[in-house]
C-alpha cells in the first residue's frame, strides 16, 4: 500500500478527525472495496468504518 502522509494534514485530536471524516469517507470505503488489501485488511477497514459511522458528536468533547 503507497503511503501519502503528506497529502493528510496532521490530526490535532479526534474531535478534528471527525469534523474531516465525511471528505475521506469515500476514499476509505474504496478502499476498503479493493483488491488493494488482503481480505483480512478489507475486513477491518469496514468495521473502522462502521465505528467511525457511529460516531456522533455528543460522543466527543473538545480538549480544553
Amino acid at each position: 500500500m503507497t503511503r501519502h502522509d503528506d497529502d493528510l494534514p496532521p490530526f490535532a485530536d479526534l474531535f478534528e478527525f471527525y469534523q474531516s471524516w465525511g471528505a475521506h469517507r469515500g476514499c476509505m470505503t474504496a478502499l476498503a472495496a479493493s483488491r488493494r488489501l488482503a481480505p483480512e485488511e478489507r475486513r477491518v477497514l469496514r468495521v473502522m468504518i462502521e465505528v467511525i459511522d457511529r460516531v456522533g458528536p455528543e460522543d466527543l468533547s473538545r480538549p480544553d
